[in-house]
């Protein structure tokens, strides 16, 4: 009784109601990781309503960004009737806080990591090897959210039209296992290194290969030196809650120069405004982001790394943590 409880992301979202109901003086909030979807998404599912009135059980509700918070308070007025005023909600007699905290990630980390002697060991082999290469790095779970099929089509677009850039540029993909014992996961993995061996088979030559894949989980000690080193980071999900490799590869950066495309349907996006925006679905536009990103003139790449750098450091895991637990 009294106690203040938090709990996080969409596995747990009948959990608040039934805390409730066991302790009706606890103080509890509710945090979720992934997109809240639209309403003519939301009310397919038959268990809509059971949902929402999970998540009212709460004192405070809380998502990445302002459009995730949108559609929730726009599903609970629509489906159970519930009313709404300058971002709260009135549920059964008690008032429910909805509120964006966008999360971020411990930024000093990833900057004392980058000088570790291990790091610096990666970071000299990556030199040594990709001398004369732009380097394009990917970083994700083996998942079919990620967009990984659609962003390699991108990169080959961006061969095939740009010939000149074959032998100098290279997608670094690293996939990290997910759920591997789930026949559509296992049909992806297939799919995705169908699509690599096709695409080294068609552009690879005797000194390079287009596509360098890792289907492994990575230290931290590689990591970071492979976003330091790299030229531009590709991140792009069809859907994702926010991306925290994206603002990890923002981090790394540090003095070295560097450009992030990013997809225009992840949290991310809104924060990261200096970065360049894509629809994931369509290739030709990865394809042009690609050249655009190497082509950036040096000033523009120092003025939209500084400007990304300072929103990455300042909203950090902490204060995400530290500003969610304060208000509620």
């Amino acid at each position: 009784s009294g106690s203040t409880i938090w709990v996080n992301d969409y596995h747990l979202m009948l959990l608040p109601t039934l805390i409730r109901h066991s302790l009706p003086d606890a103080k509890i909030g509710f945090f979720l990781h992934t997109p809240f979807p639209s309403y003519e998404l939301f009310r397919q599912l038959p268990e809509r309503n059971e949902l929402i009135k999970g998540l009212l059980g709460a004192d405070l509700l809380g998502f990445h960004i302002y459009d995730y918070a949108r559609h929730f308070i726009s599903s609970a007025n629509r489906l159970i009737g519930a009313h709404s005023a300058n971002g709260s909600i009135e549920y059964d007699g008690r008032v429910v806080k909805v509120d964006t905290y966008p999360i971020g990630i411990a930024y000093e980390r990833f900057i004392a990591q980058l000088h570790s002697k291990e790091s610096q060991k990666e970071l000299q082999t990556l030199e040594d090897h990709y001398k004369n290469q732009k380097i394009i790095v990917a970083i994700d779970r083996l998942d079919y959210t990620k967009g990984i099929l659609e962003r390699m089509r991108g990169f080959e677009m961006f061969l095939r039209q740009h010939p000149e850039y074959q032998e100098k540029a290279t997608l670094y993909m690293i996939e990290a296992p997910s759920r591997i014992e789930v026949g559509a996961y296992k049909q992806l993995r297939d799919d995705v290194e169908l699509m690599v061996s096709r695409i080294n088979g068609m552009y690879g030559t005797a000194k390079w290969t287009p596509i360098i894949y890792l289907f492994q989980n990575f230290g931290f000690d590689k990591i970071a030196p492979l976003y330091h080193r790299a030229d531009i980071a590709l991140i792009t999900p069809l859907r994702d809650g926010m991306n925290l490799v994206a603002k990890e590869y923002i981090a790394c950066k540090a003095d070295r120069l560097g450009v992030l495309i990013l997809s225009e349907t992840i949290g991310a996006a809104d924060e990261l405004i200096d970065a360049i925006h894509v629809n994931p679905n369509n290739t030709q536009q990865v394809a042009d982001a690609i050249l655009e990103a190497i082509t950036m003139p040096k000033p523009e790449q120092r003025r939209r790394l500084k400007r990304m750098q300072k929103r990455v450091k300042e909203y950090s895991v902490q204060r995400w943590g530290s500003d969610f637990t304060t208000d509620l």
